[in-house]
């Protein structure tokens, strides 16, 4: 799959197309815009899904944004 680009977000293959450094540039990139009050996220059931929740964590945590993991 191609990296994939959108208002909606972002859609790629980690080792295809996506990185960790990038994904984690993301990451500060939009807890920076909207991160002020908290952010909220999920995933879905795909076997990467916890582990990039756990990625998502460590970074806003190492940012001290607060942060709710819906699963």
């Amino acid at each position: 799959m191609s990296f994939i680009r959108s208002i909606s977000g972002i859609r790629a293959t980690i080792g295809n197309g996506l990185d960790i450094s990038e994904l984690s540039r993301y990451i500060i990139a939009f807890a920076n815009l909207y991160g002020e009050n908290g952010i909220v996220f999920g995933n879905d059931g795909r076997s990467s899904g916890k582990w990039l929740s756990k990625m998502v964590e460590s970074v806003l945590e190492s940012m001290n944004v607060k942060y709710i993991n819906l699963g």
